[in-house]
């Protein structure tokens, strides 16, 4: 019975989270500033309102499994005053739209160095007292949503991303894509002092690091990240940054093991997350940025630059980084040749495209009243009609 009753009360106290509204009112916002931005660029919207979670829901439902059963099985527990400390980080982030900074390891450790630093400084609030843990705790659960994260970099596909045109520094227009995903993974955080106990087992807790007894919380873990490539595909470039965040992972993995010798460790351990995160994002970013992008206008076809779902041109099957070669056997290097040739046939398209493997293939399908303009295509425009983006260093 106290099991099914936490459990119950467990669910329904998802309702009494900050993090629960907070991600709600931050999807929609997101996704509005999106939306607002695709607009200057294309003079359309390209994908639709939260697409920033798609794809993520078995990802997060299975992390979300595997870190509730680790924390009970193990006996961790987390004070309830911490979490709200943890919503009220994501809220400041979520509030300026700063999705690079949902990672948990600014997140998780803005916390855990805040709360040392008021402790070190004595400075006490029944809230703060509340909220004091054991780091060692906080640093399993960092490195958990960190494995999370990795796997949205790993899964990132190109066709999700979001594109995006920008005037260089040398003046000409090019392309590149934002890799922005979102993440919410629901956790049976056990909280302190409950009514549920496993000590009728011999080998339970695994790790002295909580209270005897135990309630459930369902606690929505927002994570994210936000990343532009210009000189490789999106879907390249993220699962090169998840490689580099898989081995940040080992090396807190390790200063983890090192502090149960080493207590003094244990900080290193947040300290390092939010270096080393840092560290990729800067790495990718500026080492990306040196090099010649990928979506420039080309004399050989029209590269794709985007595909909006559920156009004419997804029908086709037609992916981002393909080149449109020739309309109707016609060869088309720029956008004016595209609209000339599709104006002379208005009831039919057949494309020759180079693959990403850089064999020819042929597509078509036939128009009809209503389809989207440019058949739902994006690409980089040589004099472009709307306000595009400034590059910033």
């Amino acid at each position: 019975m106290p099991w099914g009753v936490e459990i119950g009360y467990g669910l329904l106290n998802i309702f009494k989270q900050p993090l629960l509204y907070i991600i709600i009112a931050f999807s929609f916002w997101t996704s509005y500033r999106r939306i607002i931005a695709d607009r200057k660029m294309f003079g359309h919207r390209v994908f639709p309102r939260h697409a920033e979670w798609r794809k993520t829901w078995l990802s997060s439902i299975i992390s979300g499994i595997y870190i509730s059963v680790i924390f009970v099985l193990a006996g961790i527990t987390i004070p309830y005053e911490w979490i709200i400390l943890f919503s009220a980080v994501v809220f400041i982030f979520a509030l300026f739209n700063q999705v690079q900074l949902l990672s948990p390891a600014y997140t998780v450790s803005i916390v855990v160095l805040t709360l040392y630093i008021l402790n070190e400084f004595n400075i006490s609030h029944p809230l703060l007292e509340r909220a004091y843990t054991n780091e060692l705790v906080i640093s399993f659960l960092l490195i958990f949503l960190l494995i999370a994260e990795a796997v949205l970099l790993l899964t990132t596909n190109r066709m999700n991303t979001f594109p995006q045109l920008h005037k260089s520094d040398r003046g000409k227009f090019i392309g590149s894509h934002l890799a922005k995903r979102l993440m919410v993974i629901p956790v049976f955080i056990p909280i302190p002092n409950g009514l549920i106990s496993l000590d009728f087992i011999n080998w339970w807790p695994i790790f002295n690091l909580g209270a005897e007894s135990f309630s459930f919380m369902l606690v929505p873990f927002l994570l994210g990240f936000s990343q532009r490539f210009q000189s490789v595909f999106s879907d390249i470039g993220a699962k090169r940054a998840g490689g580099w965040l898989l081995g940040l992972i080992f090396v807190l993995i390790g200063l983890v093991i090192g502090s149960y010798y080493i207590p003094e460790l244990t900080l290193a351990v947040f300290i390092v997350a939010i270096f080393g995160r840092l560290a990729i994002q800067l790495f990718m970013r500026f080492s990306d940025k040196e090099k010649r992008s990928i979506y420039s206008p080309r004399t050989d076809g029209i590269m794709v630059v985007g595909v909006i779902p559920k156009s004419p041109a997804d029908e086709m099957g037609i992916l981002v980084g393909e080149v449109i070669e020739k309309i109707h056997d016609i060869p088309v290097t720029n956008e004016y040749e595209f609209f000339e040739v599709m104006s002379e046939h208005r009831t039919f398209c057949k494309m020759t495209l180079r693959d990403l493997n850089g064999e020819l293939r042929f597509v078509q399908r036939p128009l009809y009243e209503g389809d989207l303009h440019e058949l739902g295509l994006i690409f980089v425009k040589e004099i472009p009609r709307f306000k595009l983006m400034t590059e910033k260093i």
